[in-house]
């Protein structure tokens, strides 16, 4: 078969809409990114995937998700970048597949540069094939992205083999804070793991005002949840999020000793460049940034 065909199969791709959530750097208000998720008309995700499993058609209908989120995204003439949801099995088994992502891109006039590919549990069972894969991808000129990390589902070694450039931690350590405050230790772990393979760390769940002062109080720059922005239809037009919590702090927060007594990194304050066409107008230019 082609690679970047779909066989006619009982997953519904057609009538899965998209939603976005950016990735916000919570020290400035900065949108680095926007993540796409997909939203089936009926049941979640992985009742989705289990139908295109049993079909014998989970990597056709992961890479055309992830290609048809590309051409969401493009009709919304958002120029930030993209991160895209990504099972593991189909980077290690079939990364040939996202072919059909890389012409999405290319119609939609984007380049693979501007997009991270956020790489989904399970894991297990793939042994070398998954480095092989993710090598693959990044000759493409994708960035790679370790989701849920942190969770239970990721082993730590893996980050340091797979040296991607985003780790996201998953929701779960944050969810169950301050209760369990020793789930601290496991945000200092992966934070120390990504500052020595030069990974930028991402924590999901930030839903609180407590959340948002664990991540300040621990030295993360990065982060995604309903408090900084909800998963909306329409993608941001712009860089800025709502400045709303953006001088939020507790010092009552508990701490673990941390990198964030010596200061912050110089690159917690920036943030991916926003490709724009070369016939923008000015106007248009003022309204991204």
């Amino acid at each position: 078969m082609r690679s970047g065909s779909i066989r006619q199969v009982s997953v519904p791709l057609g009538d899965v809409r998209f939603a976005y959530q950016p990735l916000i750097n919570v020290r400035i208000g900065g949108v680095v990114g926007v993540e796409a998720l997909a939203c089936p008309p009926s049941g979640d995700l992985d009742e989705l995937f289990r139908r295109a499993e049993r079909d014998g058609m989970l990597a056709e209908v992961d890479a055309r998700l992830a290609a048809n989120a590309v051409a969401d995204f493009a009709g919304h003439g958002t120029p930030l970048p993209l991160h895209l949801n990504v099972l593991a099995s189909t980077v290690a088994d079939a990364p040939e597949r996202m072919d059909a992502v890389r012409k999405a891109l290319r119609d939609a006039g984007r380049l693979e540069q501007e997009v991270t590919l956020e790489i989904s549990p399970p894991l297990s069972g793939l042994g070398e094939r998954l480095p092989a894969g993710v090598n693959t991808l990044r000759d493409f000129g994708f960035r790679i992205a370790l989701d849920r990390v942190g969770g239970g589902e990721v082993p730590l070694e893996l980050v340091a083999d797979l040296r991607p450039d985003v780790v996201k931690l998953d929701r779960r350590v944050l969810q169950l804070l301050p209760e369990r405050l020793h789930r601290l230790t496991i945000l200092d772990s992966v934070r120390q793991i990504c500052e020595a393979t030069g990974a930028r760390v991402v924590v999901e769940g930030v839903d609180s005002q407590e959340h948002l002062a664990l991540l300040r109080h621990h030295g993360v720059a990065l982060g995604q949840g309903n408090l900084l922005a909800p998963a909306v239809r329409r993608p941001p037009e712009n860089s800025w999020a709502s400045s709303a919590w953006v001088d939020t702090r507790d010092p009552a927060v508990p701490a673990i000793a941390t990198r964030s007594a010596a200061g912050p990194l110089v690159t917690d304050f920036i943030t991916p460049a926003t490709m724009l066409p070369i016939d923008v107008s000015t106007d248009e230019v003022r309204q991204t940034f």
